[in-house]
This record gives structure tokens, C-alpha cells and sequence, in this order.
């Protein structure tokens, strides 16, 4: 409950510096606040809209471009109400949004299907499980190394993501800023792929031995 309260209070202090127009004081408390891992959704992308309302003060598009994007990262379908917004945000929102369309996964929906002379068990969700049990240890061995590598690598992936990320929110240059964002988008992407294909693997696997 203390933590809670501490982060409704620095939030409020973060307002409060936007609101009297004191834009570096608002840019460097909103990224200390973004460094602490329980803040909420919502939270998050209030700050990071504040982040980019300031460095547009400051005449930063580049960089305000960066925090819309990071807020599109965190809900996609986020939009800005162009009567309360001024025109030159909706311009470098609408930039931002062109440059951060997050590819949508569709999910993949398994009908159910009777098959006579195959008996899958729940285990046979593990791509090779099914062959090895069933003679065919190479292409099980194989299928198993596979979705054991891309489990393993989407650990990586998210690990190098979380730290990429950290070192954004700690940049204080410019050029700093960018490099380490560009950095950041490139994890968050690699770690979007990782973790599709090693959702999707298991699943295609067994849409094969459905057949």
C-alpha cells in the first residue's frame, strides 16, 4: 500500500510540473517513475504521453516520437482526441503511429477432429514426443531440439529486451536516447518473433498429426 502511494504521489508531482510548464523537471521525474516495475498499464502510458507532450515543448519531436510509440507498444489501439489535442501533437502522433504498427497475430484455432488411427494424448502437444513414441527418433529428436531452442531463445530475446529497455529509460543524451532505443525496438521485435514462433510450433506441429 505504501508503494502504491508513492507512485500516485511522484505521478501527481509529474502532472504538476507539466501542468506549470517546467517540461525538464517533468521529462526526468516521468523516466525515474518508469524505471519501477509494479506501475500499472495505464500508468505507463500516461507517463510516456506526458514524456512526448514535453519533448514537443521542447520542440523534440524526434524523441516525442519515441515515447508515442513506446505508449502505441503498450496498447495499439490508442488514440488522441483531436478536439482537446493540439494539431501539432495529432501531426507527430500520427507519424509515430505509421512508424510503430505492431503486427497482429492471429490466434490459431484447432477444430476438433476424429482420427482413427492416431491416439494423441495431451503430452503429444510437445512437437517430437509423439514421433519418438512412435519410432521415428530422428525427426522427433529433431522437432524436440527445435521447440527447445525456441523456448530457450525467447528467454534470451526477452532478457536482452528488459535490459535494452532499462538502459533507454537511464539515457539521458539525446543521441544516447535514440541509440539505445533503436537498440530496444530491435529486441522488442526479436522478442515478438521468438515468442510467436515458439507458441505457434507446437501447435502447427499437431495440426500435422491431426491430419
Amino acid at each position: 500500500m505504501i508503494f502504491v502511494f508513492l507512485i500516485l504521489v511522484d505521478l501527481s508531482e509529474v502532472k504538476k510540473h507539466f501542468e506549470e510548464g517546467d517540461f525538464l523537471t517533468t521529462i526526468e521525474l516521468a523516466k525515474k517513475i518508469l524505471k519501477e516495475e509494479k506501475l500499472k498499464k495505464s500508468e505507463k502510458i500516461d507517463l510516456h504521453l506526458i514524456l512526448a507532450y514535453s519533448y514537443i515543448a521542447l520542440s523534440k519531436e524526434n524523441l516525442a516520437m519515441l515515447e508515442f510509440g513506446e505508449a502505441l507498444i503498450l496498447n495499439p489501439e490508442l488514440e488522441l482526441d483531436p478536439a482537446i489535442t493540439p494539431p501539432k501533437v495529432i501531426k507527430v502522433f500520427k507519424k509515430a503511429k505509421e512508424e510503430f504498427k505492431i503486427p497482429v497475430i492471429e490466434k490459431i484455432k484447432i477444430e476438433t477432429v476424429f482420427v482413427r488411427k492416431k491416439v494423441l494424448k495431451p503430452i503429444h502437444i510437445i512437437p517430437g514426443v509423439y514421433d519418438i513414441q512412435n519410432g521415428k527418433r530422428k525427426k522427433g529428436f529433431i522437432l524436440l531440439g527445435t521447440q527447445l531452442f525456441l523456448i530457450g531463445f525467447s528467454y534470451f530475446s526477452q532478457k536482452e529486451y528488459e535490459e535494452a529497455h532499462l538502459k533507454y529509460l537511464s539515457a539521458k543524451e539525446e543521441s544516447e536516447i535514440e541509440r539505445f532505443y533503436k537498440k530496444y525496438k530491435l529486441w522488442y521485435n526479436v522478442r515478438n518473433i521468438s515468442f510467436t514462433l515458439a507458441f505457434c510450433f507446437p501447435i502447427i506441429n499437431l495440426i500435422f498429426l491431426l491430419k
